[in-house]
């Protein structure tokens, strides 16, 4: 069905308005709208697709198969059971707990990101209730909680549960479908999510070069109008080609926003490239770059995420990064700081599009358009570009 700005409920999406796709009070349920929603998983790269070899020289810990299980652990002592009749899956802090109900079928990772690593699971669904009894998912583990922790565990615990909370709660054809989180991996949590074969946007259009790419840039930009009027406004922080998914029947879906801001949170500063709680610098808005000393501690807003949408469509139109020409983020710093902006529109972009990428690139972030005013501009493109 198409999407328009009507279809947003005034005052915006809420937990009470949005339809949803699971129950709280009755978890065993878990996914219904099969047809709405087909399995998939995000991988990142299949490049980085671990063999035990690789796993050891990159100092990777393999899981043991199968992990344990502990049905009695919880993270929190407030930890209750789920209304359901059977007591394999409980409820915590309004999250879904599946830890009993997951197995891990992967020993090392299947590909990994700058803060986490992703496994290949199994959830054991109800079969009196289901009718698929297994179901393939990914397990997202957050590097963060692996080894001694430098952090108070509780307190991460309780931070990581509101953020997959929130999440859980989203029900959008363009956000990514999270079903609970698990605990079985020697302790460690781990989001359960959909198993997106497809794998993410950037390694989708360079395997399929004919795919048109204009309407999974529709697709991020519906996702974002979600994201931006849901009640409370909820911010991506990190939007790029390597979080964007890619459904079976070709629909993008948004992943992994809130998820860098935990980790900063917690342990600061990850991976080889500046990744900040503002997100990577190729996508930062100038705002959060320029913040001089306070660059990991400024926190992304709604402004900034349009400023990483402009990135995203050029790249998903182009192939190339943003600031494709610049090597090293110290350059892509003092770039933004001379106000130049990620690239040169093509020529052969549609016109509309141009316009709505050049207007995302705007150095104030207070004249910036928002995204709900660049949604009308986005549906008056009909061809490709």
């Amino acid at each position: 069905m198409p999407f328009s700005l009507q279809d947003i409920p005034s005052g915006g999406w809420t937990l009470e308005n949005t339809p949803r796709r699971r129950s709280l009070s009755n978890p065993e349920r878990g996914h219904t709208n099969h047809h709405d929603y087909p399995p998939l998983l995000a991988l990142i790269n299949p490049a980085m697709v671990y063999s035990s070899s690789k796993a050891a020289a990159m100092g990777v810990t393999p899981l043991s198969i199968p992990a344990p299980v502990n049905p009695t652990w919880s993270p929190e002592k407030d930890s209750v059971d789920s209304a359901s009749s059977t007591p394999s899956t409980s409820v915590t802090a309004g999250i879904v707990d599946l830890t009993v109900r997951i197995r891990t079928s992967s020993r090392y990772p299947r590909t990994s990101g700058g803060f986490c690593d992703i496994y290949e699971g199994e959830w054991e669904r109800n079969p009196r209730t289901e009718t698929q009894a297994v179901e393939k998912v990914a397990l997202k583990l957050l590097r963060a909680f692996n080894g001694n922790l430098g952090f108070d565990r509780v307190r991460a615990i309780k931070r990581l549960n509101r953020e997959v909370y929130v999440w859980h709660r989203l029900d959008h054809a363009n956000i990514v479908e999270l079903f609970g989180i698990t605990y079985h991996m020697e302790g460690r949590p781990a989001i359960v999510m959909k198993w997106y074969q497809n794998g993410n946007a950037t390694d989708y259009l360079k395997e399929h070069p004919n795919i048109e790419c204009l309407p999974l840039i529709q697709d991020v930009a519906k996702g974002l109008v979600y994201l931006h009027t849901s009640h409370p406004p909820i911010v991506h922080g990190d939007l790029k080609g390597n979080n964007i998914l890619i459904a079976d029947d070709g629909h993008a879906v948004l992943s992994d926003f809130g998820l860098s801001r935990i980790v900063e949170d917690l342990v600061g500063p990850t991976g080889n490239t500046t990744s900040t709680a503002g997100g990577t610098i190729r996508w930062m808005a100038p705002e959060l770059v320029n913040a001089g000393e306070d660059i990991f501690e400024v926190r992304p807003t709604l402004r900034s995420d349009v400023w990483s949408f402009g990135c995203t469509s050029y790249e998903l139109m182009t192939g190339l990064l943003p600031y494709h020409l610049r090597r090293s983020d110290l350059q892509i710093m003092q770039d933004i700081g001379n106000r130049t902006k990620p690239a040169n529109l093509l020529k052969q972009f549609h016109p509309v599009l141009r316009d709505i990428i050049d207007q995302c690139w705007t150095f104030e972030s207070d004249t910036r358009p928002g995204m709900c005013a660049l949604w009308p501009l986005l549906g008056q493109i009909t061809g490709s570009s």
